[in-house]
């Protein structure tokens, strides 16, 4: 989900991890995910869909924890997917009127049959990003390359950073990834990933991971959307 220009790598189209329908194929679900869909709590009436509706509920997904993050099923190789939304992550300032604002976007999945509003941050006056979260990765599908990416959107007519954005992955078995990124190559008004780093699911990864992105900007001139982090197969990426 085609590289642009990027110190190690690009920023990468975001669209296809909200896009991806079901398509009737042999195999499924496990039984690992179908019980994380139980604990679905946006749609709230989720036990009560059909049975003939799962696989698409199963492949669109569902608001997990007090909708601070987004669980799927990729439908062609029928791995768990995660975006962790900006409400469970740690952003410098978001409290601060004069540094954030908080709008909503749209969300439209097959499973609540309507759109969802889901709250992300702009920045305002702020020039430091540092934004970072966490995550069990226990939830993961096994023996699955995974790719940690941020999801965001560059706003204003001429945007400018003073520079480059860090990027860092630290993993349960002591690895830690770091990145930079040039999001001046980024198309302004479009969802791009800033990818931080990528793990084998196993034994040794499986725990909580901690991620961040750091960055300086032209308050002025560039506004800073973070739609969410993104944990998903690295293969899905190709679709």
């Amino acid at each position: 989900m085609a590289a642009g220009a990027a110190t190690n790598g690009g920023s990468i189209p975001a669209d296809k991890e909200t896009d991806s329908r079901s398509k009737g194929k042999e195999g499924g679900p496990s039984l690992n995910s179908l019980a994380l869909m139980r604990n679905a709590t946006t749609p709230a009436n989720i036990s009560s869909v059909d049975v003939k509706d799962w696989r698409c509920v199963v492949s669109e997904g569902v608001l997990l924890k007090n909708n601070t993050q987004k669980f799927w099923v990729e439908d062609k190789l029928h791995k768990n997917c995660f975006l962790v939304l900006p409400k469970a992550c740690d952003i410098a300032g978001d409290d601060e009127e004069s540094c954030w604002s908080w709008i909503t976007k749209e969300e439209k999945w097959f499973s609540f049959r309507s759109t969802v509003d889901i709250l992300v941050p702009k920045s305002k006056k702020s020039s430091c990003l540092l934004i970072q979260g966490r995550f069990d990765t226990r939830v993961l599908s096994p023996n699955t390359t995974y790719e940690v990416a941020f999801v965001v959107q560059l706003a204003g007519t001429n945007p400018e950073w003073y520079s480059p954005a860090k990027l860092e992955l630290d993993l349960p078995d002591g690895t830690k990834h770091t990145r930079t990124e040039d999001p001046l190559q980024m198309p302004v008004y479009e969802w791009r990933e800033l990818r931080a780093g990528e793990f084998m699911m196993g034994p040794k990864t499986g725990g909580k991971i901690c991620f961040s992105l750091q960055g300086r900007l032209d308050p002025e001139k560039t506004g800073f959307i973070l739609k969410g982090v993104l944990i998903h197969p690295k293969d899905s990426a190709k679709q």
